[in-house]
């Protein structure tokens, strides 16, 4: 489960229509989809409601869809948030930059922000980090989105 005041703070989500790329990765595990098994991606939104990213081919036709966190393996030195980690919880809320993915484990070692320190986590514990633009917040109208003084289209 995501922690909520983690969405809070970071706002969450950024619109499909005018989202920003938020960070780049490969399509891993798919069940359904096997033939996307392996491709480049896009990710730009996470869905609070549905607990995945949005993401797009890259060099495709352009289309989209929804997977889950796991079934992403995001490149190395990708801006993340910490959260939702029950043993090591002093890191929740910390940025993190990933280093490496390991098969073995299914975690990411994650140099965190407050120094040196590296720690493994999984996907699942993992938000990588919006694009502070453009949000979305279902408590907003469209037109205060848009009002947003640090707007880009």
């Amino acid at each position: 489960c995501v922690d909520p005041s983690i969405l809070q703070t970071h706002q969450a989500q950024m619109t499909a229509s005018k989202g920003r790329l938020i960070a780049i990765g490969c399509l891993y595990g798919l069940v359904s989809r096997i033939d996307l098994n392996r491709e480049r991606v896009e990710i730009r939104l996470y869905s609070r409601e549905k607990r995945q990213y949005l993401v797009r081919i890259a060099g495709g036709d352009g289309s989209q869809l929804y997977v889950k966190a796991s079934n992403i393996r995001l490149n190395g030195d990708t801006y993340v948030y910490v959260h939702g980690l029950q043993n090591e919880n002093q890191y929740n809320r910390k940025l993190g930059l990933t280093k490496d993915y390991s098969e073995k484990n299914g975690r990411y070692t994650v140099k965190v922000e407050d120094g040196e320190k590296m720690i493994t986590v999984k996907p699942e514990n993992l938000l990588a980090q919006y694009q502070p633009d453009l949000v979305f917040d279902t408590s907003r109208t469209l037109a205060q989105m848009l009002s947003y003084s640090d707007a880009c289209y």
